[in-house]
């Protein structure tokens, strides 16, 4: 049987830490696109009516009067287990003679249950609690960051993308696996803003999307590993161990002694 010294079995061990750090799984990204399964323009007298009140999706400020507006959008996540890193929101805009550039602050609601529907919901702007209308509403919000709206032109999407804290991971990952839905709030950041989208029945542009960024293990790499670790366990097994000496050794070699000393 081939023996290996002590030196050869430390090269191999080191081989396989390379090999191993190698291919260690590294976080790879996924991502989950949820579009729009409902959605709301809330304004002073509650969600807008008519069929435009689905159709489009507007965020404007006080100075907007009864127009004055936020916005709430459910996604409906399916069942899975993952750890979610970032979102990004994607809101096309639908542009009206009223279009104002400003500022929108974004929240996450773990408020899913309050009706959006009009005539029906509680839901208001309101007028005391200026700039965004909320109030005490769909309370729990996280606030997920501020952003601007920039009129550009009729089907140009506008996309917004956040890195949540620690409380806002947890409870996405909880939502998701539970196949639960996803409420995002779109307040007004100033009195003069107009925020014109497209809604979730619009048939002319894309209708708001949420993509949610997890981090699962890059593929092939947990077997590139084992693969390294059932090699080097397959030379161990077909060579005997024998420790190294100080002491010469001989080999017969056709008939000739050889005499070499080893460390």
């Amino acid at each position: 049987m081939k023996a290996i010294d002590g030196w050869t079995a430390g090269i191999l061990g080191w081989v396989l830490i390379v090999f191993t750090l190698i291919f260690l799984p590294r976080q790879a990204c996924a991502s989950i696109l949820l579009s729009a399964a409902n959605d709301a323009t809330v304004q002073p007298a509650g969600p807008r009516p008519g069929v435009n009140g689905k159709q489009f999706f507007n965020i404007e400020g006080a100075g907007n009067g009864a127009f004055a507006s936020f916005g709430v959008v459910d996604f409906q996540s399916s069942p899975m287990s993952v750890q979610v890193n970032s979102l990004t929101l994607a809101l096309t805009q639908a542009n009206a003679a009223f279009t104002n550039n400003g500022s929108l602050v974004f929240y996450l609601s773990t408020d899913t249950t309050t009706n959006i529907e009009p005539a029906t919901s509680p839901l208001i702007y309101n007028v005391a609690d200026i700039p965004t209308g909320l109030g005490t509403q769909l309370s729990l919000t996280f606030l997920l960051g501020t952003d601007s709206f920039t009129q550009v032109s009729d089907g140009t999407e506008n996309t917004f993308s956040f890195s949540p804290g620690a409380a806002v991971v947890s409870y996405l990952d909880s939502q998701v696996a539970a196949g639960s839905p996803i409420r995002l709030v779109i307040a007004p950041g100033d009195s003069s803003v107009a925020a014109t989208y497209a809604g979730f029945t619009n048939g002319a542009f894309a209708a708001p999307r949420l993509t949610l960024v997890t981090a699962v293990p890059e593929p092939g790499t947990l077997g590139g590993v084992s693969s390294a670790l059932l090699a080097f366990a397959a030379v161990l097994s077909r060579t005997r161990w024998r420790p190294s000496t100080t002491k010469a050794r001989t080999a017969i070699l056709e008939g000739q002694v050889i005499t070499s000393s080893l460390r």
